[in-house]
Protein backbone atom coordinates (compact mmCIF):
# COMPACT_ATOMS: atom_id res chain seq x y z
CA UNK A 1 0.00 0.00 0.00
CA UNK A 2 1.03 2.83 -1.35
CA UNK A 3 2.61 6.02 1.90
CA UNK A 4 -0.30 8.04 2.72
CA UNK A 5 -2.98 5.36 1.65
CA UNK A 6 -5.09 4.17 3.94
CA UNK A 7 -8.82 3.14 2.97
CA UNK A 8 -10.76 4.58 5.62
CA UNK A 9 -9.42 8.59 4.79
CA UNK A 10 -11.08 10.54 2.08
CA UNK A 11 -8.49 10.82 -0.86
CA UNK A 12 -8.14 14.60 -0.26
CA UNK A 13 -7.38 14.12 3.32
CA UNK A 14 -4.79 11.62 2.25
CA UNK A 15 -3.73 14.06 -0.35
CA UNK A 16 -3.35 17.16 2.13
CA UNK A 17 -1.12 14.80 4.82
CA UNK A 18 1.13 13.95 1.86
CA UNK A 19 1.54 17.98 0.91
CA UNK A 20 2.05 18.75 4.32
CA UNK A 21 4.99 15.93 4.89
CA UNK A 22 6.87 17.64 2.17
CA UNK A 23 6.54 21.05 3.10
CA UNK A 24 7.83 20.40 6.44
CA UNK A 25 10.70 17.93 4.64
CA UNK A 26 11.47 20.95 2.10
CA UNK A 27 11.09 23.09 5.62
CA UNK A 28 8.07 25.18 3.45
CA UNK A 29 5.84 26.82 6.26
CA UNK A 30 2.45 27.69 5.58
CA UNK A 31 -0.94 25.63 5.13
CA UNK A 32 -2.10 23.64 1.71
CA UNK A 33 -5.92 23.02 0.48
CA UNK A 34 -6.91 20.37 -1.92
CA UNK A 35 -10.01 20.82 -4.28
CA UNK A 36 -11.45 18.51 -6.93
CA UNK A 37 -11.75 20.28 -10.09
CA UNK A 38 -13.95 19.35 -13.95
CA UNK A 39 -13.55 20.50 -17.03
CA UNK A 40 -16.06 21.38 -19.84
CA UNK A 41 -15.78 17.77 -21.52
CA UNK A 42 -15.98 16.22 -17.40
CA UNK A 43 -12.65 15.25 -17.39
CA UNK A 44 -11.35 15.03 -13.30
CA UNK A 45 -8.26 16.65 -12.02
CA UNK A 46 -6.57 17.96 -8.55
CA UNK A 47 -6.19 21.47 -7.64
CA UNK A 48 -3.40 22.29 -4.75
CA UNK A 49 -3.16 25.31 -3.13
CA UNK A 50 -0.20 26.29 -1.29
CA UNK A 51 0.05 29.46 0.93
CA UNK A 52 2.93 29.86 2.87
CA UNK A 53 4.41 32.75 4.46
CA UNK A 54 8.25 32.09 2.40
CA UNK A 55 8.85 34.15 -0.73
CA UNK A 56 8.74 31.91 -3.76
CA UNK A 57 9.92 33.86 -6.63
CA UNK A 58 7.79 34.00 -9.88
CA UNK A 59 10.13 31.95 -12.25
CA UNK A 60 10.80 29.43 -9.10
CA UNK A 61 6.82 28.47 -9.09
CA UNK A 62 7.12 25.82 -11.93
CA UNK A 63 9.79 23.58 -10.00
CA UNK A 64 7.96 23.70 -6.99
CA UNK A 65 4.73 22.73 -8.93
CA UNK A 66 7.48 19.95 -10.48
CA UNK A 67 8.99 18.74 -7.73
CA UNK A 68 4.98 17.92 -5.76
CA UNK A 69 3.67 16.74 -8.85
CA UNK A 70 6.91 14.19 -8.65
CA UNK A 71 7.23 13.39 -5.52
CA UNK A 72 3.35 12.94 -4.65
CA UNK A 73 3.29 10.69 -7.45
CA UNK A 74 6.30 8.84 -6.39
CA UNK A 75 4.90 8.67 -2.87
CA UNK A 76 1.63 6.82 -4.45
CA UNK A 77 -1.13 9.88 -3.26
CA UNK A 78 -1.40 11.08 -7.23
CA UNK A 79 -1.73 8.79 -10.08
CA UNK A 80 0.32 9.83 -13.05
CA UNK A 81 -1.97 10.53 -15.59
CA UNK A 82 -4.16 12.71 -13.54
CA UNK A 83 -4.34 16.60 -14.26
CA UNK A 84 -2.89 18.75 -11.17
CA UNK A 85 -2.88 22.44 -10.98
CA UNK A 86 -0.52 23.74 -8.42
CA UNK A 87 -1.22 27.65 -7.43
CA UNK A 88 1.32 28.85 -4.88
CA UNK A 89 0.02 31.80 -2.95
CA UNK A 90 3.36 33.31 -1.41
CA UNK A 91 3.71 36.09 1.37
CA UNK A 92 3.94 38.83 -1.22
CA UNK A 93 0.44 37.57 -2.69
CA UNK A 94 -0.86 37.01 0.91
CA UNK A 95 0.23 40.55 2.08
CA UNK A 96 -1.14 42.34 -0.77
CA UNK A 97 -4.56 41.18 -0.32
CA UNK A 98 -4.83 42.47 3.21
CA UNK A 99 -3.65 45.58 1.43
CA UNK A 100 -7.23 47.75 1.85
CA UNK A 101 -8.40 47.27 -1.53
CA UNK A 102 -8.82 51.05 -3.80
CA UNK A 103 -11.77 52.28 -5.16
CA UNK A 104 -11.39 51.08 -9.29
CA UNK A 105 -14.26 52.11 -11.62
CA UNK A 106 -15.87 50.07 -13.85
CA UNK A 107 -14.68 52.33 -17.09
CA UNK A 108 -10.91 52.34 -15.47
CA UNK A 109 -11.69 48.69 -15.96
CA UNK A 110 -12.96 48.72 -19.35
CA UNK A 111 -10.61 50.48 -21.22
CA UNK A 112 -8.00 48.63 -19.25
CA UNK A 113 -9.55 45.49 -20.79
CA UNK A 114 -9.71 47.24 -24.40
CA UNK A 115 -6.09 48.50 -24.29
CA UNK A 116 -5.15 44.96 -23.89
CA UNK A 117 -7.38 43.34 -26.26
CA UNK A 118 -7.30 45.53 -29.43
CA UNK A 119 -10.57 45.11 -31.11
CA UNK A 120 -11.00 42.93 -34.27
CA UNK A 121 -13.25 44.03 -37.08
CA UNK A 122 -16.41 42.41 -37.83
CA UNK A 123 -15.26 41.89 -41.41
CA UNK A 124 -12.24 40.14 -39.95
CA UNK A 125 -13.79 37.88 -37.79
CA UNK A 126 -15.84 36.50 -40.87
CA UNK A 127 -13.81 36.45 -43.37
CA UNK A 128 -11.14 34.45 -40.68
CA UNK A 129 -14.11 32.23 -40.24
CA UNK A 130 -15.33 31.23 -43.79
CA UNK A 131 -11.59 30.38 -44.61
CA UNK A 132 -11.60 28.27 -42.00
CA UNK A 133 -15.11 26.94 -43.02
CA UNK A 134 -13.49 26.41 -46.83
CA UNK A 135 -10.44 24.43 -45.48
CA UNK A 136 -12.51 22.14 -42.96
CA UNK A 137 -14.53 21.45 -45.98
CA UNK A 138 -11.76 20.62 -48.23
CA UNK A 139 -10.10 18.94 -45.77
CA UNK A 140 -12.95 16.88 -45.03
CA UNK A 141 -13.74 16.12 -49.10
CA UNK A 142 -10.28 14.64 -49.48
CA UNK A 143 -10.46 12.34 -45.85
CA UNK A 144 -13.80 11.00 -47.70
CA UNK A 145 -12.30 10.44 -50.79
CA UNK A 146 -8.91 9.29 -49.71
CA UNK A 147 -6.60 11.93 -51.22
CA UNK A 148 -5.54 13.41 -47.80
CA UNK A 149 -2.30 12.18 -46.76
CA UNK A 150 -0.51 11.81 -43.08
CA UNK A 151 2.48 14.33 -42.82
CA UNK A 152 4.17 11.40 -41.10
CA UNK A 153 3.96 9.24 -43.94
CA UNK A 154 4.88 11.39 -46.71
CA UNK A 155 5.12 9.78 -50.21
CA UNK A 156 2.79 7.29 -49.08
CA UNK A 157 -0.92 7.12 -50.45
CA UNK A 158 -3.68 6.19 -48.95
CA UNK A 159 -4.37 2.67 -48.80
CA UNK A 160 -7.57 0.48 -47.13
CA UNK A 161 -6.51 -2.05 -44.50
CA UNK A 162 -5.92 -5.52 -45.82
CA UNK A 163 -5.84 -8.67 -43.83
CA UNK A 164 -2.62 -8.62 -41.74
CA UNK A 165 -1.04 -12.43 -41.14
CA UNK A 166 -0.44 -12.48 -37.52
CA UNK A 167 0.62 -16.41 -36.92
CA UNK A 168 1.01 -19.43 -39.31
CA UNK A 169 -2.55 -20.37 -38.14
CA UNK A 170 -4.46 -17.17 -39.63
CA UNK A 171 -4.72 -13.89 -40.16
CA UNK A 172 -6.43 -10.68 -38.89
CA UNK A 173 -9.50 -9.93 -40.55
CA UNK A 174 -9.30 -6.02 -41.57
CA UNK A 175 -12.36 -4.30 -40.56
Amino acid sequence: MPIFASPKKSRLLQLKQATQYLMQHIRMSGNCEWRTTQDESTQQGLLLLINTYHVVPMQEHGKLRAYFSRKLTEMGALDKEEPLVVKIRDSRALSMSMQPPIRVSSSDVAAMLIAANPPVSKGAQADRLAELRKKLAEESRQLLSGELVDDSKAGDAFQPPEDFQVTDLGKIRAR
